[in-house]
């Protein structure tokens, strides 16, 4: 039988990698798609994308996505434990890549920064990497 061709429009939902992440429910794997409005490295949960492709295994393979937001205007947060700290400019928190460098600390300060530690981060979303206005740890 002919494969079936679907479209979703949304946010990402479930991220964990290119091949493997959420929109509307639907499982998505872009690793093989054309990318518009960005690059695979700045797919990650709350950006809002268009996925077209067929379907196989439930599994909705793109053969194109186009990002709609605009990662300078995008607002984002994090919540969670450190993760993967290297430095104040390269850290993730509940997945997303983090830079504090130029962040406002409330709770604590940089030197404060390491894994495990619990923290909410809000800031803007530069491509993948969320730009820390705010770092507070809980």
């Amino acid at each position: 039988p002919p494969a079936t061709t679907l479209e979703v429009e949304g946010a990402i939902t479930d991220f964990v990698s290119a091949a493997n992440f959420k929109v509307l429910g639907q499982t998505v794997d872009a690793s093989a798609a054309t990318i518009s409005g960005g690059s695979l490295a700045d797919l990650g949960n709350g950006r809002k994308v268009g996925a077209v492709g067929t379907v196989s295994g439930g599994v909705l393979r793109a053969s194109k996505v186009e990002i709609k937001d605009a990662p300078e205007l995008t607002e984002a947060s994090a919540k969670g434990a450190i993760a993967n700290y290297v430095s104040v400019a390269n850290f993730t928190v509940a997945g997303r890549k983090v830079d504090a460098s130029a962040a406002k600390f409330e709770n604590g300060s940089a030197a404060n920064l390491a894994n495990g530690r619990q923290v909410e981060v809000e800031g803007l979303l530069n491509g993948a990497i969320l730009v820390a206005k705010q770092v507070s740890f809980q």
